[in-house]
């Protein structure tokens, strides 16, 4: 049976093309285009994009800004019956945030989740690997991270990190989102490989499955046919991703880099934007060429250079042995241990990004919890904690509302109105046509709000309780008609 399903800013029906069930090349292609309060993804024509895949005689579902339901349900096309499954391409774009298992493809209405509503929110790239891992001989993941930044909640970061498994059937590749549709396309031809999909521009970048290998040979004039004589042309991607590093070995990286000043943005054996930025300053400072990427030569320049470093200095060596068995472990306790032994240490940047991010987190919180409350004591004790941070400002505006609010009670309360004179109120309230609601002697919300409109009225001030100006007015008014 051949599929076919067209996904625009929503889901369309799923239409199912009849015939004998035989094996098909599937390819799925999601691209998240508008994110709240984030200007438009630069996406590529996904519509064009996955014409030319189902004029290729693949079975496709694609969309643009789809709902996390319509995520799953455009991927789930990917677990229909084959006989003899062919390939499997998935283009994922938009954007993507990572915790400390697994990484994921936001929907467009995402409001700073947290890694426990992650999942509710995106689509693990986890769970895409493993619907991806009973296809044919090529399976390919393809993931446009698109530039800009959503309010990660607690414990989630922007950007791509852990793909939680990473089977050996399935390639993950990774770039812009115009460099990975390029790479797509490259992949639609007879016999492609992923080394020519890497080589489509510099972006790109293999984070999971075989080693990239040159294609065999073509039947078709699409490819070229390599030989020993005329090899594929080798790329900085691709060079690195021959190496094959574990996570380990690239934190070990991470951990060079930093060891020789060069700010990573964490160590956490994800080659992120930062690693690569880093890896390009320290190839600019060496005069190597500047690619961002690694080879087996410039591999072990890297590590003998941080060795020298640290044979050179025994004190960085302790810095970096208190980061790895106190900060990193001990959360905000241990950075700010961190800070106060080696205020300018190797990680002192990278320990004040995470103390910032935890602080704000927290205070975030708070403020919302003394929101919910909105009572004096709340505010108080929000304001004891966080009496410098950006909410505290109107924090104190609230606090002072609500302080004078319960001075102005106090005052009404005074003077010992009994029930016959607040029905008066009420009835001169009611006279004006200001409904105070119903006429009883007990001062509802109804009741407040007509009070503060008189006083507005009367350019008194505005509470929206008596004191014994207003009570005065009041009795002047009803003798005089007022």
């Amino acid at each position: 049976m051949r599929m076919r399903a067209v996904l625009g800013s929503g889901l369309a029906a799923l239409v199912m093309l009849g015939g004998a069930a035989s094996a098909e090349n599937r390819a799925v292609g999601i691209v998240q285009a508008e994110y709240q309060g984030i200007a438009s993804t630069a996406a590529p024509d996904a519509n064009a994009l996955f014409a030319r895949f189902r004029d290729a005689g693949y079975g496709t579902a694609s969309g643009i800004s789809l709902s996390r339901e319509d995520m799953v349900r455009a991927l789930a096309t990917l677990q229909q019956p084959d006989a003899a499954p062919g390939k499997r391409i998935v283009v994922l774009t938009g954007r993507f945030m990572k915790g400390q298992q697994d990484s994921y493809l936001m929907q467009p209405a995402t409001d700073a989740p947290g890694l426990a509503r992650a999942a509710e929110q995106g689509v693990a790239l986890s769970q895409v690997i493993d619907l991806m891992q009973d296809g044919g001989p090529m399976n390919v993941l393809l993931l446009g991270d698109a530039s800009g930044q959503l309010r990660p909640g607690l414990r989630l970061a922007n950007g791509i990190g852990p793909l939680g498994m990473t089977g050996q059937r399935v390639t993950v590749l990774t770039g812009t989102p115009a460099a990975v549709a390029r790479a797509a396309e490259v992949l639609l031809r007879p016999n492609a490989t992923v080394a020519e999909a890497l080589a489509v521009h510099s972006s790109m970048r293999q984070l999971a499955g075989p080693p990239a290998r040159p294609a065999v040979a073509s039947p078709g004039p699409a490819v070229v046919t390599p030989s020993p004589e005329a090899p594929v042309t080798s790329t900085p991607q691709l060079r690195e991703a021959q190496l094959n590093l574990s996570r380990t070995e690239r934190g070990q990286v991470q951990r060079a880099l930093t060891v020789l000043g060069y700010d990573t943005r964490g160590v956490d054996g994800v080659f992120g934007s930062g690693t690569r930025a880093a890896i390009t300053r320290w190839q600019r400072d060496s005069r190597l060429p500047e690619t961002g990427h690694l080879d087996a030569r410039t591999l072990q320049m890297l590590r003998d250079a941080a060795a020298q470093a640290e044979a050179r200095s025994p004190e960085r060596a302790r810095d970096q042995a208190y980061w790895e068995d106190v900060a990193q472990p001990g959360g905000v306790a241990g950075m700010r241990a961190y800070l106060e032994r080696y205020p300018n240490g190797i990680h002192a940047a990278e320990a004040r990004r995470a103390i910032g991010a935890a602080t704000t987190q927290t205070d975030t919180a708070a403020y919302q919890r003394a929101l919910n409350a909105n009572t004096i004591a709340e505010w108080r004790a929000y304001l004891d904690r966080h009496g410098n941070s950006p909410n505290a400002a109107e924090a104190r505006r609230r606090l002072a509302a609500l302080e004078a609010a319960q001075r102005d009670a106090a005052a009404e309360a005074a003077l010992g109105l009994p029930a016959a004179v607040r029905q008066m109120v009420e009835q001169r309230l009611a006279q004006m046509g200001l409904d105070p609601g119903r006429v009883d002697g007990t001062f509802d919300a109804d009741t407040r709000r007509a009070i503060r409109q008189y006083q507005r009225d009367g350019n008194l001030p505005v509470t929206g309780y008596l004191d014994e100006t207003m009570m005065v007015r009041m009795l002047a008014d009803s003798i005089f008609g007022g």
